[in-house]
């Protein structure tokens, strides 16, 4: 296994520690949880930039990349829920784009072609991490200072970040969705 797929591996195993240390209580776990998603986001440049710069690029690769940023990205906001920090709806459509997304590309491959990355989906996918680590730093900066005082000018205005990157997400989330659907809709016509 070489350099990048092992990266790659070793996320998964990161997503496990980070959903333990988001669960428990305490601002140490939370950091910790920040600091391992940060991590997460650093191995997802680093596995593709050792791939291309370096040739090692392989199936294993460009399935379990993805599906990694999937699986993390998807119990990241499905644990907000959980915590009553982002609506059920956004994670619903979240997960309903990478499943149409992947369906696309599956029905493709049944027809001998490949759906790349477009430069929208990966722009979402920053947006996405950049959300889960305001989330994240929110909470850290709750268990740390107790109460969160809404009423403190700093607190309410990183509040209102807070939102408006989960509503860049869930704009992001549906743009990329669309694009990939309109770009390929010749995909889903039955050939005859």
């Amino acid at each position: 296994m070489n350099l990048p797929n092992k990266i790659t591996t070793a996320r998964f195993f990161m997503i496990i520690v980070f959903l333990v240390f988001l669960w428990l209580p305490g601002v140490v776990a939370k950091s910790t949880a920040l600091l391992i998603s940060v991590l997460i986001g650093v191995s997802d440049y680093l596995d593709g930039y050792y791939a291309r710069k370096y040739n090692l690029q392989t199936i294993f690769g460009q399935l379990m990349d993805p599906l990694a940023d999937k699986i993390f990205i998807c119990s990241a906001f499905i644990a907000f829920v959980g915590m009553n920090i982002v609506p059920a709806w956004i994670v619903v459509l979240i997960i309903s784009r990478e499943f149409l997304v992947t369906g696309l590309r599956l029905i493709a491959l049944t027809r001998g072609r490949v759906i790349e990355a477009r430069g929208s989906a990966k722009h979402k996918t920053v947006y996405q991490l950049v959300a889960i680590n305001a989330i994240l730093l929110r909470l850290v900066l709750e268990e740390g200072f107790g109460s969160w005082n809404r009423e403190n000018v700093f607190v309410g205005l990183y509040d209102l970040f807070v939102q408006a990157m989960i509503y860049l997400v869930v704009f992001m989330t549906v743009w990329s969705g669309a694009q990939y659907l309109l770009t390929h809709k010749d995909v889903l016509i039955e050939e005859k």
